[in-house]
């Protein structure tokens, strides 16, 4: 139950905060990267924080070039999402998980937010929306089917987003590198056939995810996680590359010379 003792912390607006800051943005424009903040960076001037890890991605501030050649900037926060087994869920913004918490209310629509209570702090947080649900809003408020919702505790599920899995493209490895696949991470609903997603290692030990292709899939299948992976040849098609891959010791006949 909600007393009246309990703390309140808007996210939003903490993050708009951060979109106009100077620091940030020039970081932006130099690097071509988003910025991430942390609770740790944040909870000694806003203690409510405390109430969440200090390793959390609390915000991040991105920029954009509109086809106007303007330089714009985007913040985010905390935001509910649907996950992988389509349960509503709160993640943080690099798509980590949040947990401990209660869905108080919301309000939908490209304003819209989600007060959610951690311990006896509230916070307000953003909503994601569904492909759907946008193509909605985007129509005259009178040929709207679905419009703006408000009520108490987590909003419909149809009008959330699926969460998302940032994933580095086959094609961007490089070439002579032994890589490791660590783990199956989860499949891709996004796609008319169901993909997997693999957490793989670079020899320099950094992590990162990939969304595998049939020759990935065939190795893993037959040898478990985990094991290794080299690219052996890239065919053209269309107007992009088939990455073909082999455990290393078969990788190495690639340009055997007989």
């Amino acid at each position: 139950m909600v007393t009246s003792s309990k703390k309140s912390t808007n996210l939003q607006q903490i993050a708009e905060q951060f979109k106009r800051n100077q620091h940030v943005t020039s970081k932006i424009d130099l690097t071509g990267e988003a910025v991430y903040i942390t609770v740790a960076q944040l909870k000694a001037i806003e203690k409510n924080l405390s109430v969440l890890p200090d390793e959390c991605a609390l915000i991040r501030i991105t920029g954009a070039t509109t086809e106007e050649g303007e330089q714009r900037y985007y913040s985010n926060t905390l935001t509910v999402y649907l996950d992988d087994d389509s349960k509503i869920g709160v993640f943080d913004t690099q798509f980590q998980a949040i947990e401990g918490f209660k869905f108080i209310k919301y309000e939908t629509g490209y304003e819209g937010y989600q007060d959610i209570l951690i311990e006896d702090t509230e916070l307000r947080i953003d909503l994601s929306r569904s492909s759907a649900y946008n193509e909605d809003l985007r129509l005259p408020e009178k040929e709207r089917k679905i419009g703006i919702k408000k009520g108490v505790g987590a909003p419909i599920p149809k009008l959330l987003a699926s969460v998302p899995h940032p994933t580095v493209p086959l094609r961007d490895l490089e070439d002579g590198l032994v890589y490791k696949v660590l783990k199956k991470t989860g499949k891709s609903t996004q796609y008319e056939r169901l993909r997997w997603r693999y957490l793989i290692q670079e020899p320099n030990g950094e992590e990162f995810e990939v969304y595998g292709n049939s020759d990935l899939d065939t190795l893993v299948e037959q040898r478990g996680c985990p094991c290794e992976f080299q690219i052996i040849d890239r065919v053209p098609y269309k107007e992009g590359q088939i990455i073909k891959l082999a455990a290393p010791e078969v990788a190495s006949f690639a340009e055997l010379i007989i």
